[in-house]
């Protein structure tokens, strides 16, 4: 994900990037249903998923189902650059 704006009155390019990949769609997915069989979701029709969930908590939960290799890496990579 690449966003351009304004961090701390100086135009910026803000990068990050998955550090784990998670096992194709299978981990999202089954947090996802875990989630909605808890009743955490109360959105109702097809959505894109920010409209459903928070993201870090979602990843965080996510991360718990990770092979134990990847545990200690970090989330999500990231860079911030200045344009002026």
């Amino acid at each position: 994900m690449v966003a351009i704006g304004q961090k701390d009155k100086r135009r910026a390019r803000y990068t990050c990037w998955p550090m784990r990949v998670p096992h194709a769609t299978t981990i999202p997915l089954t947090v996802a249903t875990l989630r909605i069989i808890r009743g955490e979701v109360s959105a109702r029709g097809v959505l894109p998923p920010e409209a459903c969930f928070e993201p870090m908590p979602f990843f965080e939960e996510m991360a718990q189902y990770a092979k134990e290799e990847d545990r200690d890496k970090p989330l999500l990579g990231e860079s911030l650059e200045w344009l002026s």
